[in-house]
């Protein structure tokens, strides 16, 4: 939980209220999910409401914030 909390340093707190959200649902909706159907099923269903949860908080995000972020996410990528 540290981690998270350190990646959510700095966030907008309404996308770190989604995100939060999304975390609690998705993991209870796998579990319930995985006792029930195949486990292909259960990821399925479960990445599905993901991409909700990402719409959602490109739509709480200010555009500044993205490019920022998208900024930030190729620098890590490339090593500097």
């Amino acid at each position: 939980m540290l981690v998270l909390n350190r990646r959510r340093q700095g966030q907008a707190p309404d996308v770190v209220a989604i995100a939060i959200k999304a975390q609690h649902r998705l993991y209870k909706k796998f579990w319930r999910l995985d006792q029930r159907k195949h486990r292909h099923v259960a990821i399925t269903a479960v990445a599905r409401e993901l991409c909700c949860f990402v719409w959602a908080v490109l739509n709480a995000a200010p555009i500044s914030l993205m490019i920022v972020g998208i900024a930030l996410l190729s620098t890590q990528q490339n090593g500097g």
